[in-house]
């Protein structure tokens, strides 16, 4: 059973990964992301068929051409697809690891968080922007993960349990998603001033930050960004050796956010471990 619900988090992985698609060329250009507004080729602007639309399967059998004008079409439409897919299926596997209850609705959180999250990587990557529509989506999942699934960042606020003071859960865990918040918010803008040309942070990011942070806690916050860092110091030292302009920390703070939320437990107990 645990095999088949992991499957099937993948299958609707791709599939979402495959809007998500939509959204990271749509969105930053302002153009429809409406029922009305059906993929069609970048290239030649031909409408894609349903059979010619099948997340991954697609873009392998037409080895990642356009079957009209047999123009290339970008790898990242099949990397987004994978990484969603692999994304739910962890989602998925996690939320029952940790025992995250209820089960479907952790699942869903856990998912939704992940799938935005990869759509701004790739917008901010991009665009060097990370539009408020991703943000408020970020928030909204945050929200009801904060308030439906209090064990993702627990009810313990320095070091006392909200829940021994008649607090309830749902209540408890929001108020560590709002210090999550806050704590989110003022790491960015202490990063800001102190390297703003090369982290190259903007506005959208605080908000991220924001966001992110309703449902990760004051802990995962600190993890996410934490981990942002530690990728972004690795690739500014390759990218200083290969002569090239530094990686922006914009985008790692979205692949940061999912770290934290999926392996955050992990990751604390490893510096723990290692004195860091």
């Amino acid at each position: 059973m645990k095999e088949f619900l992991a499957g099937s988090a993948g299958v609707l992985g791709a599939i979402i990964g495959s809007f998500l698609n939509v959204v990271i060329y749509r969105l930053p250009r302002k153009k429809s992301l409406g029922a009305t507004g059906r993929s069609y080729c970048p290239h030649c602007t031909m409408t894609i068929a349903w059979h010619d639309n099948i997340p991954i399967l697609s873009y392998l059998f037409l080895l990642g051409r356009c079957r009209h004008c047999r123009m290339r079409i970008a790898p990242r439409y099949l990397a987004v697809e994978i990484l969603c897919a692999l994304l739910f299926v962890l989602a998925y596997l996690r939320a029952e690891v940790l025992a995250w209850n209820p089960l479907w609705l952790a699942f869903g959180v856990g998912a939704a968080y992940s799938a935005i999250s990869l759509a701004a990587f790739f917008i901010d990557s991009e665009h060097d922007t990370v539009p408020n529509r991703l943000t408020y989506a970020l928030a909204a999942v945050g929200f009801l993960g904060a308030i439906g699934v209090p064990e993702i960042h627990g009810t313990r606020l320095f070091g006392a349990d909200l829940l021994d003071s008649g607090i309830k859960a749902g209540a408890a865990s929001l108020l560590n998603g709002l210090l999550g918040a806050a704590i989110g918010a003022g790491l960015v803008m202490l990063l800001r001033p102190l390297a703003a040309r090369r982290l190259r942070l903007r506005g959208g990011h605080i908000r991220l930050l924001v966001a992110s942070g309703l449902l990760l806690g004051p802990a995962g916050a600190l993890t996410a960004t934490g981990v942002a860092l530690a990728l972004w110091a690795v690739l500014g030292v390759v990218s200083w050796l290969r002569g090239r302009s530094p990686q922006a920390l914009g985008p790692l703070l979205s692949l940061g956010g999912v770290a934290a939320l999926l392996y955050g437990g992990e990751i604390l107990e490893f510096l723990v471990r290692h004195d860091m």
